[in-house]
């Protein structure tokens, strides 16, 4: 009867678990030793025109290239609220 009862138990709960996408990865040991990717330099920034702004206390955040593993993309920039007492953005920090 107990084996009965933990084996539905097991099931059932294996069942909470079927429609979820779960994975756990393990790595043994580091990277191997010699082993290098050299990454090409990014190409030139593409020609965009800066939108007009929405409000006074908005900033403009330069678009950039990403490296997406086997290629780089571009995220175009955007307008940002300043933050207040804190200049133009996060790199001002004197």
């Amino acid at each position: 009867m107990r084996t009965k009862l933990l084996v539905m138990m097991l099931l059932s709960g294996n069942a909470l678990w079927a429609g979820s996408n779960f994975s756990i990865g393990i790595q043994i040991g580091g990277p191997r030793p010699g082993r290098y990717v050299v990454q090409p330099p990014p190409p030139p920034p593409p020609v965009r025109y800066v939108p007009r702004s929405p409000g006074k206390k908005y900033v403009w955040v330069q678009g950039y290239w990403v490296w997406t593993g086997n290629r780089y993309a571009w995220q175009d920039g955007y307008w940002t609220k300043q933050n207040r007492g804190r200049g133009n953005g996060w790199r001002d920090r004197d």
